[in-house]
């Protein structure tokens, strides 16, 4: 009985150091000119979500702690003098199940916070990358307006020398109209995602930051799709906790409940761990096809760009000897902004989604965004 207490104390000691992700301190960063990592470390400092579930870590630890100081309390009242030993305790009286429980109770939200704070640094960089995207919009509206409204002088220029109808002016008026109010949309959508990265870095609603970096195109080199999904799913934290789950009613087993209940409770803590890694391993892999299907439009976004640039060189050139008009510069511009409007979408949401494979539980992020079309918990 006496060797019992001793391992059991020796074991809550060992799961007793772990030691919770330190909130990153962000008072040097001048929330003028971000970069991305400044924007993660305002958000890890400044996040409520964060701040709720580091003291429910803290509260389940003092939990934990009363626990173990009323198993104290009772060796204490049961140890020999002089013998080295402890009284048997009377059945429903040990406490040995409570503390194993309360352990493991603190441990999970521990795990929690930090699935939380991979959480909250993909949200960041969805945020960030939201605001570049839509900045990228307002340029190609504005520059289809500037072609539009060209359009438009050019239209009734011919109308004047009766090489145009009515018909052709109102339809380029109508043009203009269209271009101008996406324009406003676009602008809107900007503010809006400004309002939204600033809300969320804990920065004054109308902060309008200087986004310093630019998101790069890496393609996701996987040398083996499948161990490196059953890798990534052994490090989820609803896995580690599913099998955290299984350990603890082994430790318990007929010290809560009876044995018969406590042979049930085991048996579906082992098929939960089996469950989980399944969800896991498919939530991770959708994410693995979604991102390969975007690689497979990077190219043709490219070559897209690398066309318009060209064909606004050859406008411009062609320009520069008068054998080209300024609407078929602002053609070219306009159609050059909109290719790489896309291409860039195209690189943030590849990033985003491959950061998202490497920690799969974070997916939820994207999705509570309306960032994927796909479905799954936030915390896998």
């Amino acid at each position: 009985m006496d060797m019992c207490r001793v391992l059991l104390w020796i074991m809550v000691f060992c799961l007793s150091v772990g030691i919770l992700p330190a909130t990153c301190l962000a008072e040097d960063i001048n929330p003028d000119s971000l970069t991305i990592e400044e924007a993660v470390n305002l958000a890890l400092s400044n996040s409520k979500e964060l701040e709720k579930a580091s003291l429910e870590v803290d509260a389940a630890k003092v939990t934990r702690d009363e626990a173990w100081d009323a198993h104290n309390a009772v060796l204490m009242q049961t140890y020999i003098p002089g013998q080295d030993m402890y009284l048997s305790v009377p059945t429903g009286q040990e406490l040995d199940g409570l503390v194993y429980t309360t352990n493991f109770a603190w441990l999970a939200k521990k795990k929690e916070y930090e699935a939380k704070v991979d959480s909250v640094v993909l949200s960041v960089h969805q945020k960030y990358c939201n605001v570049l995207t839509a900045r990228e919009k307002v340029e190609s509206q504005r520059l289809a307006v500037q072609r539009d409204e060209e359009k438009l002088r050019i239209a009734k220029l011919r109308y004047q020398l009766g090489l145009n109808t009515v018909s052709d002016v109102s339809r380029a008026k109508m043009q203009v109209a269209d271009s101008q109010a996406k324009l406003e949309t676009a602008e809107k959508e900007l503010e809006q995602r400004y309002i939204e990265l600033a809300e969320y870095l804990g920065l004054p609603e109308d902060s309008r930051p200087t986004l310093v970096d630019e998101i790069e195109y890496a393609s996701l080199e996987v040398e083996n799709v499948d161990n490196q999904i059953d890798s990534i799913a052994s490090n989820s934290p609803s896995v580690w906790v599913a099998e955290e789950a299984v350990r603890l009613e082994k430790q318990t087993y007929g010290k809560i409940n009876s044995y018969d209940l406590d042979k049930v409770e085991l048996d579906k803590a082992e098929v939960g761990v089996d469950i989980t890694k399944k969800n896991i391993r498919e939530i991770t892999r959708n994410i693995y096809y979604a991102i390969k299907q975007l690689e497979d439009s990077y190219t043709a976004a490219l070559e897209a760009v690398q066309a318009a640039e060209e064909a606004l060189r050859v406008a411009q050139l062609m320009f520069d000897v008068g054998m080209a008009t300024e609407a078929d510069v602002l053609n070219a511009e306009a159609a050059l902004a909109s290719a790489r409007y896309a291409l860039n979408n195209l690189v943030c949401q590849h990033e985003l989604l491959k950061m998202a494979f490497e920690k799969p539980w974070t997916y939820g992020a994207l999705l509570n965004s309306g960032s994927s079309s796909s479905s799954s918990s936030s915390y896998s």
